[in-house]
């Protein structure tokens, strides 16, 4: 009788452990984190720390940032500009102070960006207040909204005859027109033909408005429509049948550009 309830008591005894250990097992493994997946990222934070030492040794340089919530994110620089695609970044990684703001686009995740795989990655100093002081030209009907400096002019053309398919143009001027000839340095046209961006060549990811949105630049022809070292990007706005060009007289990928901050500003409302 006795060694019934002994077998008895180890049977449950058993069982329970098992109970124990399963139950130990599936809590552990949703709280240990999942490898986070590789794709094309906009992050921004405050430098922490430049690490240029593995530059001299054909390393990546890294770039150490505080987040705006508190995350560290590592942002990976390739030493070498003629091994990478974007232009421009190991300059601007030379040029970093602590506490400056910066932002990057490039193929990584949360915690580590690395900027070289494609010709519209980017890293760039953002001046917190350069736009503060500027005016706000905001489009209900179109649901978009950017700033322009104080100073600056803005035109709108919402009738196009011999397009019909554009429905505004929105174009932003430095300074107050002084001739005809002056040209916007930011123009924004607003469609509703069918098209499929993503059909075009040469195209490059970007961000725009907290949006993916595709970038090319006029490094070729003064004869096109798109100034020679300016831009288009091009992008949809979710749930709208309307589609956007932006069209810049300046390479917006680069540092102290007007363009680059009147982008920086744009937004879907």
């Amino acid at each position: 009788m006795n060694q019934k309830r002994v077998s008895k008591t180890a049977i449950i005894i058993i069982v329970a452990i098992v109970i124990l250990a399963v139950a130990w097992y599936f809590t552990n493994q949703r709280l240990v984190s999942k490898p986070l997946q590789d794709k094309p990222i906009t992050i921004r934070g405050k430098v922490v720390e430049v690490d240029a030492e593995p530059l001299t040794r054909d390393g990546d340089g890294k770039l150490l940032l505080r987040g705006e919530n508190g995350e560290k994110i590592t942002v990976l620089i390739p030493a070498r500009e003629t091994s990478c695609k974007s232009k421009g970044a190991l300059d601007i990684f030379h040029l970093l102070q602590l506490d400056d703001t910066v932002e990057a686009f490039g193929l990584g995740n949360k915690k580590v960006v690395r900027i070289c795989d494609s010709s519209g990655h980017y890293l760039k100093i953002v001046d917190e207040d350069t736009t503060s002081t500027w005016k706000t030209y905001r489009n209900e009907k179109y649901g978009f909204e950017v700033r322009y400096p104080e100073k600056g002019l803005v035109k709108e053309t919402d009738l196009v005859y011999d397009a019909p398919f554009m429905k505004l143009i929105v174009s932003f001027y430095e300074n107050e027109l002084k001739e005809e000839s002056y040209k916007p340095i930011v123009e924004i046209f607003v469609r509703d033909d069918n098209f499929d961006i993503n059909t075009l060549p040469d195209l490059q990811p970007y961000k725009l408005g907290g949006m993916d949105a595709r970038i090319w630049i006029n490094n070729k022809s003064e004869k096109l429509s798109t100034p020679l070292g300016g831009a288009d990007i091009l992008t949809y706005k979710n749930k709208s049948d309307y589609w956007y060009l932006i069209r810049t007289t300046e390479n917006p990928l680069l540092e102290n550009k007007i363009s680059t901050s009147i982008l920086s500003t744009f937004k879907f409302i």
